[in-house]
């Protein structure tokens, strides 16, 4: 007891002065006009203050979720691509069928995924996806960002596909010339993630540096009009009847984060017609 008396002798004046200016403060807060403002603005100042860093607080734990949320609002604003003729139409998977009353247009359907794993350092590179077949991916759909194309589907499972990035020594991927229409073979020789060749171009076609190369539409994969890069050097071998051009990549693929797939909804009827065809 006489331990807590001392305490309190030592503490008494030091609690006194606070609570004298504790009623100070009340006293001037509650007969002065100005200092309440003041004493008003300066608390919701602070307020302000907290409120903002607990929500930037907030807000960072939840940034996986928002990007998913804006990758799917994307898909959706990917309504149509880039094609001179025939503009094709993109649906997301889970929206309502749609009918277009023309032949003039083609049907696709556009997913977002996001990339969990990519390679660029390998002659055969690949990138994972973290949505699969359950959310309506396939083999063969094509795979672009906001910039450009960037690989194709080649394996699914239920949850997960594998895609070949176009810097893969497999691809094969035919384009174009969007200033003329020419078109012929984009392949990659191994060497720079950013460069890649555009072939068997006819050597009576013009070609200039800056010429935009697109998807050609010659394929069931991808629609005409997808940009995949510019032409900055060509030349033509001697004896060849051929260019030799080199394309930088729109996209970067070392940097790759959301993407989309794409898939055009006739392509099984167009290969199963085409095939009847061959085995005849």
């Amino acid at each position: 007891m006489a331990r807590f008396f001392g305490n309190l002798s030592w503490f008494g004046s030091f609690l006194v002065f606070i609570l004298l200016e504790a009623v100070c403060f009340f006293l001037i807060y509650q007969f002065n006009q100005r200092q309440r403002e003041i004493l008003i603005h300066s608390s919701n100042l602070a307020s302000g203050y907290m409120y903002e860093k607990y929500n930037q607080g907030r807000n960072y734990f939840r940034l996986e979720g928002i990007a998913d949320s804006i990758a799917n609002e994307n898909a959706q604003l990917v309504q149509r691509l880039s094609n001179d003729l025939n503009p094709p139409l993109l649906i997301l998977e889970d929206t309502l069928s749609i009918q277009i009353d023309t032949s003039a247009q083609e049907l696709y359907k556009a997913i977002s995924a996001k990339v969990i794993n990519n390679s660029v350092n390998k002659n055969y590179n690949t990138l994972t996806l973290n949505k699969g077949a359950s959310d309506g991916l396939s083999e063969k759909m094509g795979l672009i960002t906001k910039k450009g194309v960037i690989g194709v589907v080649r394996k699914v499972s239920d949850n997960y596909a594998l895609g070949i990035s176009l810097i893969n020594r497999q691809t094969n991927l035919s384009a174009a010339i969007k200033r003329n229409n020419y078109f012929g073979t984009l392949q990659w020789d191994g060497t720079n993630p950013t460069i890649m060749s555009l072939r068997d171009i006819p050597k009576h076609a013009e070609v200039m540096e800056g010429d935009t190369i697109i998807t050609s539409g010659h394929s069931t994969i991808f629609p005409k009009g997808i940009i995949i890069g510019e032409v900055i050097d060509y030349k033509i071998e001697p004896g060849s009847n051929f260019y030799s051009i080199k394309i930088r990549l729109a996209e970067d693929l070392s940097n790759l984060n959301y993407v989309y797939a794409i898939k055009h909804l006739g392509r099984e009827e167009i290969i199963e017609l085409e095939s009847s065809v061959e085995n005849e």
